[in-house]
């Protein structure tokens, strides 16, 4: 008797983030730290995002302290009666010192789940978190973070869904507390430990690579609240300059304080004329400015005045880097001709070396290409029935097999799916262009079925 064979479903695309344009995926070094590096140059508050990327950074704590790694799904908190404790690990690039204005773990549905849950969630306290190990009590025996965020997470209606139902709240404040020790830098590990009762079931690294918990957070510089004491009364100040009014496109900006034979007062005593603070929106009366960073490009306002930069703008010469990347590795940040220079003669442009965050100065530090793929989403139904008439229950089905090619009339690849409870599988293709799939199933007396109808797809490039 043979297996009717329902067809499949639906087809989704998606791409991997993997690019082959002559730059390379970075690998660091001990001689050069890229987290220093801020992820974006421009503006005030920066977004950074971090997923599980390992077997090791997810994991479940049965109620005897056995930690589970490597399961296909993560329980919150309940699995089987028993009510267990799960662990996510995530490599954040936060300097010490910002301000966490958000940070939320997404998570993606792996089953439906609509019991009542309550869930609390703790940091650990360390500087650098370790890996999870297989070892008893490694979660719970964590230290944790003074404060905690409670979820009580919606109904969970639909397998595969990721949106604002399976998103915690704010865990900003357990964030902070963390990036805020004494021992911790950018690119350290935060651990997140969740308790709680009830049940929702998400995807992990092992259950699918995509869906993996993803770690989200923007921050920010911290304000410097100002001295509420007043500043004693002066006589007004009188600028014995009348000469050209000041322009501050014109480069370089000053000769260390003079300009036209002019020295300028300077108010607070930081460094920085008054005329030179007023054009560029500072504050000649508070000498705190002349440490800050407006632009975020790693040079404080005093560092841009002594380069002749422009303290508004990350990068002064319009080539694509930073200021202050520039200063660091003794490039010129007035001269954007040097952003298509090689410094270090490994065959990439300083451009190159600061967009993927390799050292422009180290020629042993050279990419690794990564070719590009593409990832299909094959989705179907099981069938319910034989060829005869006869019911087929899921019990009785051992595995699917998906064959695939990139013609109707030759579909050469295979891959068997021997979870029978699985109703999708991702396929990795290594070339856009039109593909063709197909489904089969296989009964525990091993009798496979004819195939599903005939499913396409295109990958654009």
């Amino acid at each position: 008797m043979g297996v009717e064979m329902k067809k499949i479903l639906s087809l989704i695309l998606g791409v991997n983030v993997a690019f082959t344009t002559g730059c390379a995926l970075f690998e660091p070094t001990e001689e050069f730290d890229p987290n220093v590096l801020p992820p974006s140059a421009a503006g005030g508050v920066t977004d950074v995002t971090s997923q599980v990327s390992t077997s090791d950074d997810d994991a479940e704590q049965r109620p005897d302290g056995r930690v589970v790694l490597g399961s296909s799904d993560l329980e919150l908190t309940t699995d089987r009666d028993m009510k267990q404790i799960v662990g996510l690990r995530f490599k954040l690039n936060v300097p010490q010192g910002k301000q966490i204005q958000d940070a939320t773990i997404q998570f993606t549905a792996d089953e439906t789940d609509t019991v009542s849950t309550s869930l609390k969630i703790y940091a650990e306290a360390s500087d650098n978190a370790p890996i999870f190990k297989g070892g008893d009590n490694n979660i719970s025996n964590r230290k944790k973070t003074s404060n905690s965020v409670n979820w009580t997470p919606p109904a969970w209606n639909n397998r595969s869904e990721s949106g604002s139902g399976q998103r915690t709240p704010s865990l900003a404040s357990i964030t902070q507390e963390v990036i805020d020790r004494p021992g911790w830098k950018s690119g350290n590990y935060i651990v997140y430990i969740i308790t709680g009762s009830g049940t929702r079931t998400a995807e992990s690294y092992n259950g699918s690579t995509s869906g993996a918990p993803k770690l989200m957070v923007t921050y920010s510089d911290k304000v410097v609240e100002p001295d509420p004491t007043p500043p004693p009364e002066e006589s007004p100040l009188e600028f014995g300059y009348t000469g050209k009014a000041y322009d501050p496109l014109v480069k370089p900006v000053y000769d260390l304080g003079y300009r036209d034979g002019f020295a300028s007062v300077d108010s607070d005593k930081d460094g920085l004329p008054d005329s030179w603070e007023i054009a560029y929106g500072l504050d000649p009366s508070n000498a705190s400015d002349s440490a800050s960073d407006p632009d975020q490009d790693l040079l404080t306002a005093r560092e841009e005045f002594y380069a002749a930069t422009n303290p508004k703008d990350p990068d002064s010469d319009g080539d694509g880097m930073p200021d202050g990347y520039e200063v660091i590795y003794s490039l010129n940040p007035l001269d954007s001709a040097d952003s298509l220079t090689d410094m270090d003669g490994d065959g990439y442009t300083n451009l190159d070396e600061y967009l993927k965050q390799t050292d422009p100065s180290n020629p042993l530090e050279y990419p690794v290409i990564t070719p590009v793929t593409y990832s299909v989403n094959v989705v179907w139904e099981a069938p319910s029935a034989r060829t005869d008439g006869t019911t087929l229950s899921e019990d009785e089905i051992a595995s699917f097999t998906i064959y695939y090619g990139t013609s109707q009339g030759s579909l050469s690849n295979s891959v068997i799916v021997d979870d029978p409870t699985l109703r999708s599988y991702k396929l990795e293709m290594n070339n856009y262009g039109d593909y063709f799939f197909t489904v089969t199933a296989t009964d525990t007396n091993g009798t496979e079925s004819d195939p599903s109808e005939v499913a396409s797809i295109t990958i654009a490039p």
